[in-house]
């Protein structure tokens, strides 16, 4: 482009400067003389225009009527050249204007065609800028989203968890309680069985006694003294048999309280390593989230910092185009 412009304007100084060098040369052709007055020695003084020396050279003089004749065709020549060179300046006038006409048309479509480029190259950047943006804002979205779907997944697994902790715990204590009824029941039994059987023993032996008593009437005092005796170890020995009973229902009882105690305490130990981790997961994202916002305001930034040097540099680059818009304009 600078290229063409120089040589335009070299042409452009051709054609301005070349018609008046013709005239100049005319003009010098014209032979340009010395008419001595009449009074004088009636002599033409002519300088000598082939020799450069202080050589005078003396002609014959004219008469009137030729030098008015001369004179005549001199002016007619140097009407006809002033004509020629004044056709010839508005003939390169208007070569110039043309070309300064095509020139302006020329840049006027060259500087449209570049603010098409530069709005084209804008819009798309724009645009570039608004599908990145977009898509970071999808990301932040599916994220988060992804993020309140796993600590809803987290919450439901954790009361899922402690339901079903509770319902085990429920499921034990019945558990016991019906082994504990049912242990009861068969202890309950067991000695209604003993104490029938005894009953049975007692009045089987009544019956013998009273069968034996008419026979055994002169032992009845050893046998009564026997019996007592019998009897006395017999109570001696429920009362053993119940103090022993008592005894392990109270070990098993503080054995299932014991228990019981152990299970609160598992369960309460599981409580807090589940509130312990659900606080370690939840210093975990919100960290996580801290970092994302950092990056995402470093990004930010980074994204500023880009479109402030692509602005300086189409700024700049506008300056340039300017300038060298005017230096054309100066050229021409």
């Amino acid at each position: 482009m600078a290229y063409f412009l120089k040589k335009s304007f070299y042409i452009l100084v051709i054609f301005f400067f070349f018609p008046n060098q013709v005239a100049e040369s005319q003009e010098k052709k014209v032979i340009k003389k010395i008419i001595i007055d009449s009074n004088s020695n009636k002599r033409l003084l002519n300088p000598s225009i082939e020799n450069k020396n202080n050589t005078i050279k003396l002609i014959k003089p004219k008469s009137i009527a030729d030098i008015e004749s001369e004179e005549k065709k001199i002016e007619n020549v140097q009407k006809a050249q002033e004509e020629k060179r004044k056709a010839l300046e508005k003939k390169r006038l208007k070569e110039i204007e043309a070309a300064q006409k095509a020139q302006e048309e020329k840049r006027e479509k060259l500087r449209k065609k570049r603010q098409k480029e530069i709005e084209a190259a804008r819009k798309a950047e724009t645009l570039k800028q608004k599908q990145k943006i977009e898509a970071t804002q999808k990301a932040q979205e599916l994220k988060k989203q992804r993020e309140v779907e796993a600590t809803k997944k987290a919450e439901e697994l954790k009361k899922q968890r402690e339901v079903e902790a509770a319902r085990k715990a429920e499921e034990l204590k019945k558990q016991r309680e019906v082994e504990a009824a049912k242990k009861a029941e068969e202890l309950k039994k067991q000695r209604e069985v003993k104490a029938a059987k005894k009953a049975e023993e007692l009045k089987r032996q009544r019956e013998v006694e009273a069968a034996k008593k008419a026979e055994e009437l002169k032992k009845q005092r050893e046998v009564e003294a026997a019996r007592k005796t019998e009897e006395l170890k017999k109570l001696k020995d429920q009362k053993k048999i119940r103090e022993a009973e008592e005894k392990r229902l109270k070990e098993q009882k503080a054995a299932q309280v014991k228990e019981e105690k152990r299970k609160a305490k598992e369960l309460k130990e599981a409580k807090k390593a589940e509130e312990k981790r659900l606080k370690e997961q939840k210093a975990a994202r919100v960290e996580e989230e801290k970092r994302k916002a950092k990056e995402l305001k470093e990004a930010k930034k980074a994204e500023e910092k880009r479109l402030k040097e692509q602005k300086a540099a189409r700024v700049k680059e506008e300056k340039r185009k300017a300038k060298e818009l005017k230096e054309a304009k100066k050229a021409e």
